[in-house]
Formats: structure tokens, sequence, C-alpha cells
């Protein structure tokens, strides 16, 4: 179960609130429906923002493709700055923001824009699904027979974000292994 999806025409963006239950998907066709998700706590933690930004901005320019190549540029810059505004200043949100800045800044045309935006999205869902594996792979020896688990989740939908990918990896891994632990959580 991935925590965002990637579709043509909107990105997909698990609800965490509908685990385990349902798996229930969300999707957002621009960045301005993802900025409300971001400030509503809807879409939760840095990986999962991250890309549902670069995605949305990626589908927000190539839905202005037919415009003049500098309006497409001056909105690009709009979008950054906006995400800026509402987004933490960790490394990954400044990497991701100053990569668009320099695409705004070097892109010729609109088609380089559309392309170079869409890269710039799949290279981070990369960059944070490699980085989770390794941390997954990491931590297998983490959990050993007879622990007790506290995980704290601050709006109960952690397991849909890209950390919560990995805790759900290392217990679901420790529970393949035949491990016996205690699981809780403190909202």
């Amino acid at each position: 179960m991935d925590a965002i999806k990637w579709k043509n025409d909107h990105v997909a963006v698990l609800d965490g609130k509908s685990l385990p239950e349902n798996e229930c998907y969300h999707g957002y066709t621009n960045y301005r429906e993802v900025g409300a998700a971001i400030e509503e706590n809807i879409i939760v933690g840095t990986g999962a923002s991250v890309l549902a930004i670069a995605m949305s901005i990626a589908l927000t320019i190539d839905s202005q493709s037919k415009q003049k190549f500098d309006k497409v540029c001056e909105n690009l810059c709009f979008m950054i700055d906006y995400f800026r505004r509402i987004s933490p200043g960790t490394i990954l949100y400044r990497t991701l923001f100053d990569s668009l800045e320099e695409l705004a800044q070097n892109a010729s045309t609109i088609q380089e824009l559309v392309k170079r935006s869409k890269e710039t999205s799949i290279h981070f869902s990369n960059l944070l699904k490699n980085s989770n594996l390794q941390i997954v792979e990491q931590a297998k020896s983490v959990v050993q027979n007879g622990d007790n688990i506290l995980l704290f989740s601050a709006n109960g939908s952690s397991f849909s974000s890209f950390g919560g990918g990995i805790i759900s990896s290392v217990l679901n891994n420790a529970q393949k292994r035949g491990l016996g632990f205690s699981l809780h959580c403190a909202e």
C-alpha cells in the first residue's frame, strides 16, 4: 500500500484516518488543493507532503502548458513561494524548492518545464522510497521477542505517512519472523 500515488491527472494520497478499516485515497489535481490538504492536516508527514507538493506543481504546470512561457514560469515561482510559506523549513522541503527554482531559472520552453517538473517529482519519490528501504533493512533487528513498543501519533494518521510506512514495515517484518511483541499507541 502506497501512501501517495502518481496518476495521469491527479495525485492520490492515502487517508490515514480511514485505516485500518478502509483504504481510501483522496485525489488532488493542482497545487491549491494539495496546499489546502497540507494546511488542514489531511496530508501529513514530510515525505507525503513533499511528494504531493512536487507532483501537484508538475500537474499544475502541465495544465498551464498552453499559456505563455513567461506566465508559466511566474506561476511556478508563485507556487514555490506559496509552499515555502506553509511548509516547515526542513532540508527536504528546501531541497525540493531549490530544485524547482533552478528549473524556473534555467528552462527555456514550457515542454521542458513540464518534463523536468515531472522528473523532479519522480526523483524525490525514488529518493524517499530508497531511503525508507534502507532504514527498514537496518531496523529489522530492532524489534525483539517480548518487546513493548510505544508509538506516538499527533493526529492518528502517522501510519499513512512515509514514516508510518517504515514503522509498519518493521513491525510486519518482526511479525513474519514470529516475534511476539506488544504494541501501544499514544494519541
